[in-house]
């Protein structure tokens, strides 16, 4: 789901999903797929159009799917204890592809993982609580 809204600075009404589209606030693409029992699986690319350095949360939405898909830690990603949530510092016009895990046994219930994004500009300027995303199909080994 993308929205626009105005942005004085650009002049005009922003998208802000875009993918690498200069004129979204931040572009977000997830990965097409995940399977089953493998790790470090690209999972979404956000890219920071916001301006100046960023930091951006995403966590995940999908409650079935949050004890088997978690984010890998990186030296850019911070990981919380459970998993379920990578935080980026994230220079302005920079990308980042975030990794998971998952586990052999995600519940069949789960089709996608889906997931939020929120943050905004180091410098103040700009926040960002973007709406549930759909994420990857789950395919199931």
């Amino acid at each position: 789901m993308s929205f626009t809204h105005s942005d004085s600075t650009r002049a005009g009404n922003v998208s802000v999903v875009g993918a690498e589209d200069p004129n979204a606030v931040v572009g977000i693409i997830p990965a097409t797929s995940i399977d089953t029992g493998s790790d470090n699986q690209d999972f979404t690319t956000l890219h920071n159009h916001l301006g100046s350095s960023a930091t951006l949360t995403v966590e995940i939405t999908t409650e079935d799917a949050k004890d088997n898909v978690t984010f890998v830690s990186t030296s850019s990603v911070t990981v919380s204890g459970d998993g379920t949530t990578a935080t980026v510092d994230l220079n302005n016009d920079n990308s980042i592809t975030l990794l998971v895990d998952v586990d052999s046994n995600v519940s069949s219930s789960v089709d996608t993982v889906d997931f939020v994004v929120s943050g905004g500009a180091n410098d103040g300027r700009v926040s960002v609580d973007i709406n549930e995303q759909t994420g990857p199909t789950v395919n199931k080994n």
